[in-house]
């Protein structure tokens, strides 16, 4: 076929009195083929149709059609590739299996699935969506960030604003229930205003499909009951339906986690100081990509849409009733147990759940112990530390198997309790307890620790002495935080000359 440039030659050269064989001298062309489009009345673009032409694979595809049509129902990530249909072929078909190219496979089987997508359209490409001003979707990414002094991988929740574009940003230690209402409430008290609408993905903890219908958990109801919007989700493998809040995702852990972000918990206060101011001023003088407004200014129309927050705080808890194993043990998430010591053993208990804590309750709603909630999918126990060395005092031949002699600092201290006999071990466990009850665990193991130094083993006078101390003024702090002149005092004591 002539490129549009010869046609236009022969045509110009004929227009000149040239004849069909000077033109097809001229252009190396056969004399008819000028002769043709000197003729020809009508140049307009036709489309090249390829013929169809016979392919060694032709008696094999009814074959490939059948197992494109059979992975349909299967699972959407586990299907046929190219190159498994090519192994099935070869082993049905050994004699012919020079036939089976991968190339020519490939190219069949690639032309298959474009025209059953064509043919079922609802199941390709996406819908295009018009969001309106109030309406939100929320959803978790993850990235890494340094907590509490290491690396760590941890999770965030981001709100978007699709109709002006613009995103909130908060920590969280999970994805459950608790972790989406608490982000929520501070997203909602930080802008002060709940959008109208809010979309979810399905794998967020707020609620599980059953047959097909959306069932939200009995906390989330209360929490979108209390603050007044309506909720949403995605259907199945359709995370397009909230394209704003993923992309969203993407953009805030490129431009604001890196290099990672040093972070400190409690994740709700890091979130109030630094992360909400942060991300609240992420991108918000860009100009809409579509609207040709700045992204602040629109969401000035997403604020008047939104309901004022109501007032009475909601507390984000979930309750269940369980009952402690012998040890006083309770096991959450099947992997993160709690232990309440001896005293609990075998009681009925109320345990609440919220975003960072677990607390034990009795039955009639007294707070027995608070741990700190334990996330991630390594088996872990925590320790009612207090509530064990309670119980210790008075069997203290468990003290070398016991978690509070693990959780000692191994100092003198902790050495001379190993080697005591019982009646002694006694005696010091019982006034190390009473110690603990009025300054805390962590401040009487520092005490008891400091004081051994020179392996001298502290009275219990000197014990309550130091913790008292400690319970006031850190350790690392000044050893004299008061700040008064001591320098006579010194002198008396022959530490140094007096000024």
């Amino acid at each position: 076929m002539l490129k549009v440039s010869q046609l236009e030659s022969i045509r110009e050269q004929w227009s000149d009195g040239k004849c069909y064989n000077e033109i097809a001298k001229a252009l190396s062309i056969d004399h008819k083929t000028v002769k043709k489009y000197v003729e020809m009345d009508d140049f307009s673009p036709k489309p090249y149709v390829p013929i169809p032409r016979g392919s060694k694979l032709d008696p094999y595809k009814p074959e490939i059609d059948r197992m494109l049509q059979e992975e349909r129902s299967w699972f959407h990530k586990q299907r046929h590739t190219a190159k498994r249909i090519r192994e099935i072929l070869i082993a049905n078909h050994p004699e012919d299996k020079e036939v089976f190219s991968y190339t020519l496979v490939q190219r069949y089987v690639g032309e298959q699935r474009r025209k059953m997508k064509r043919e079922n359209a609802a199941s390709g490409g996406t819908s295009p969506l018009s969001w309106h001003p109030g309406e939100a979707q929320a959803d978790f990414g993850e990235c890494d960030a340094i907590v509490d002094g290491a690396m760590a991988r941890v999770k965030y929740l981001n709100l978007s604003f699709p109709y002006s574009n613009r995103v909130f940003t908060v920590y969280s230690e999970g994805e459950n229930c608790e972790c989406v209402c608490s982000c929520l409430q501070q997203i909602f008290a930080f802008i002060g205003k709940v959008p109208a609408r809010i979309v979810f993905d399905n794998a967020t903890g707020i609620g599980q499909r059953i047959f097909g219908m959306m069932k939200e958990t009995e906390l989330f109801v209360r929490f979108r009951l209390h603050y007044g919007f309506r909720s949403a989700f995605t259907n199945v493998r359709a995370g397009w339906e909230k394209g704003n809040v993923e992309n969203s995702i993407g953009a805030v852990r490129r431009n604001m986690m890196v290099p990672p972000m040093t972070v400190t918990r409690p994740f709700s206060a890091f979130n109030e100081k630094e992360m909400l101011p942060r991300s609240s001023e992420f991108r918000a003088e860009d100009i809409h990509y579509r609207k040709g407004e700045a992204i602040g200014t629109l969401f000035m129309e997403d604020l008047a849409s939104m309901e004022d927050m109501n007032s009475n705080e909601f507390r984000v808890e979930r309750y269940d009733y369980m009952t402690a194993g012998m040890t006083g043990s309770v096991r959450l998430e099947g992997r993160h147990e709690y232990c309440l010591g001896p005293a609990c053993s075998g009681a009925r208990l109320m345990v609440g759940r919220t975003h960072d804590r677990v607390n034990f309750y009795t039955l009639e709603f007294r707070l027995i112990k608070s741990f700190d909630r334990l996330y991630g999918s390594e088996t872990t126990v925590s320790y009612d530390l207090e509530a064990i060395l309670k119980g210790l005092a008075g069997k203290p031949n468990s003290w070398m198997n016991s978690p509070v002699r693990d959780a000692m600092e191994d100092s003198n201290f902790r050495r001379y309790l190993d080697s005591c006999d019982a009646k002694e071990r006694r005696s010091i466990l019982s006034a190390f307890n009473r110690n603990v009850e009025e300054f805390g665990f962590a401040n009487t193991c520092l005490a008891a620790s400091t004081l051994s130094k020179d392996g001298r083993i502290p009275t219990k006078e000197d014990l309550a002495s130091f913790s008292r101390r400690l319970s006031t003024f850190a350790l690392d702090e000044s050893s004299n935080p008061t700040g008064v002149d001591l320098c006579r005092f010194d002198a008396l004591l022959g530490l140094r000359e007096a000024n």
